[in-house]
């Protein structure tokens, strides 16, 4: 019964909880009809309290934005100051080099000018100099002329056997010297200073009558005056057609012959870059004046005006012209302009026809006398004495002699021989026969040098490996002037040796003369060619001083050859009749295949180790037949 009952109040209770849950769930569906938002407020108000958390943590986070922010504005400010700053440096560092390139300027401008100043001072102290220099040599003239009108009256007067000569003699002190005394001269002491005379007297004879074979040449070959304009040698000589001896196969020439007592000359130069050029300026007495050369120019265009020394630059050509005095009236111009290989000789000739020589007073011109027949040697070898010296001091007047040879023009006055007379040998004989056959001794010797190298044979030549390398400053002869003449027989119009240095080689390293009927070699150690600020070349004569005939028309190797070097780095020379193989035929220059021959190496603007003999050329050596073609 329990039991039953117990079971009736929980099937109540569990009613009246249903009932109670009903109606639980009625009212809340009720209040969520009538109030939406009130359902969603426990929601919100949990998301109001989250968002009240994430609130009570914003001001930290908002003050760490802030100096976040805060920070990235001063590091861009300090970055725009940074950047404000290197402007201004560089601005400042442009106009700081901007001033010290105007500073330059104003400075090379200055320096410029100094330089302009201290020209025009050191060309008016030369003009003075050669003024004061022109009127000392006239007075001496003058007093020479005096003296010599004097000396005639007395021989005149019975006293022609007594004659004032050079005479040596000893000193107190036991030395040899030459001093000036009163002698009764002997027919041997006339006859020695005749000679003395005639070897003195021999380059301006020998000048003027050159000048005359090459304006014959030259208007018979091409109409060309030479006082008025270059003659254009344009073509380079062969074995067939070689003027002169050792004619160079390296350059065109290019000639002029010039009377600076007549006008001053314009000389105009084009530029020549990589291309060397020399100018050479020869007085009446075979002196070389400073050559003019690609060394002066840098290979640019130049101008010059050449007057007698003494005289004024023109005013119209004094800012653009450079001046070169002349001390003789009388002057030769030899233009040399390097070919570098057959192929080049038509760009030489471009540069070669742009040369320009003008006379600023042409109509002064006088036409020039001409003496044809043989070679100007030949003429002087044969001319009588008394001529001879009639030409020579009719010369004098317009060429007056050097100052340091006033020594040699007092003894001339005492054979009757001054500038401006025409009595010579004024002695009674056996004087005057004396005076003319040593004279005519003198000429004759010169025969003797034309077309031969002995003229070179000085005993200050330097001999090298068998070469033999003439280091006498050629042009500059003081009283040598035995040394004058015979170069001037010789070649006439040698260079320099600091404008071109001449090495002849005639015998091998045996001491035997070089022979066609050899092979030789020639070894250049590595960087031991030949050394010049221009260029060398090298070139092969036969025995006659002509270049050798061959199918190649091969006379030179020169500093443009395409020479085939040795693996370490030397460079070997053939020379021999036949061609070696083919490896080596840019090195090779055919030889005669009978007869002697000799090599010249010519250094056109050597540098000083050359000229201080520091750079020995090679010996040459002999070899049998091996490298010869088959």
């Amino acid at each position: 019964m329990f039991f039953s009952l117990s079971r009736i109040w929980l099937a109540y209770a569990v009613c009246i909880a249903l009932l109670f849950l009903f109606v639980s769930v009625s009212a809340a569906g009720v209040e969520a009809g009538a109030d939406p938002e009130r359902l969603q407020r426990p929601a919100q108000s949990e998301k109001l309290q989250s968002l009240s958390g994430r609130q009570e943590d914003s001001p930290k986070e908002a003050a760490a934005s802030t100096s976040k922010q805060e920070a990235e504005k001063q590091q861009k400010a300090e970055q725009e100051r940074k950047d404000r700053e290197r402007r201004a440096e560089r601005e400042t560092a442009a106009a700081a080099r901007q001033e010290a390139v105007q500073a330059k300027r104003e400075a090379e401008k200055l320096q410029k000018e100094e330089q302009e100043r201290k020209e025009r001072e050191r060309r008016a102290e030369q003009e003075a100099a050669a003024a004061s220099r022109q009127e000392a040599v006239q007075a001496k003239r003058e007093a020479e002329k005096l003296h010599k009108k004097e000396q005639g009256r007395g021989n005149r007067e019975g006293s022609a056997s007594k004659v004032e000569v050079m005479v040596e003699g000893e000193n107190a002190a036991g030395s040899r010297e030459t001093q000036k005394s009163p002698v009764t001269a002997t027919p041997e002491q006339i006859k020695e200073l005749a000679y003395k005379a005639g070897l003195y007297a021999y380059p301006l004879v020998l000048a003027d009558s050159v000048r005359q074979a090459d304006t014959q040449a030259a208007r018979e070959a091409r109409g060309v005056d030479l006082s008025r304009q270059f003659f254009h040698s344009d073509e380079i000589p062969d074995a067939k057609r070689a003027p002169g001896i050792l004619p160079r196969a390296d350059s065109l020439y290019s000639l002029a012959w010039l009377e600076l007592k007549n006008s001053p000359y314009l000389l105009e130069i084009p530029a020549m870059p990589g291309r060397h050029y020399l100018i050479q300026i020869l007085d009446a007495w075979t002196r070389n004046l400073p050559a003019i050369t690609a060394r002066d120019t840098g290979g640019k265009s130049g101008k010059y005006i050449l007057l007698l020394r003494g005289e004024q630059v023109p005013a119209d050509y004094v800012a653009e012209y450079t001046p070169v005095f002349c001390p003789t009236s009388l002057c030769m111009l030899l233009a040399r302009i390097q070919v570098k290989e057959q192929e080049d000789i038509s760009a030489a000739r471009g540069v070669q026809q742009a040369l320009r020589l003008t006379p600023l007073f042409p109509d002064k011109l006088a036409g020039q006398a001409i003496h044809s027949g043989a070679a100007p040697v030949q003429q002087l070898a044969v001319l009588d004495a008394e001529e001879f010296l009639s030409r020579f001091t009719a010369l004098l007047a317009d060429n007056p002699a050097p100052d340091r040879d006033a020594r040699m023009v007092g003894q001339l006055v005492h054979l009757g021989v001054a500038q401006g007379e025409k009595t010579f040998f004024s002695l009674e004989e056996p004087l005057r026969g004396a005076a003319v056959e040593g004279c005519r001794q003198a000429l004759s010797s010169m025969g003797i040098y034309f077309n031969s190298m002995s003229a070179y044979n000085d005993p200050m030549d330097v001999g090298i490996n068998g070469w033999n390398i003439s280091v006498m400053d050629v042009g500059t002869y003081g009283e040598r002037y035995d040394m004058r003449s015979r170069l001037a027989a010789a070649d006439f119009g040698a260079l320099r040796s600091q404008d071109m240095l001449q090495a002849t080689l005639r015998v091998d390293a045996e001491g035997k003369f070089l022979d066609g009927e050899r092979n030789y070699v020639l070894r250049f150690e590595p960087g031991q060619l030949p050394p010049v600020e221009g260029f060398w070349s090298l070139t092969l004569y036969t025995a006659k001083q002509q270049l050798n005939d061959n199918k190649m028309r091969r006379y030179a190797l020169t500093s443009s050859s395409k020479l085939v070097s040795e693996p370490d780095g030397s460079i070997v020379m053939y020379f021999q009749p036949k061609a070696p193989d083919k490896k080596y035929q840019a090195n090779w220059l055919p030889t005669p295949t009978l007869g002697y021959f000799s090599l010249v190496l010519r250094l056109y603007a050597p540098k000083p180790r050359a000229l201080n003999a520091d750079w020995r050329p090679p010996k040459i050596m002999p070899e049998k037949n091996k490298t010869a073609a088959k």
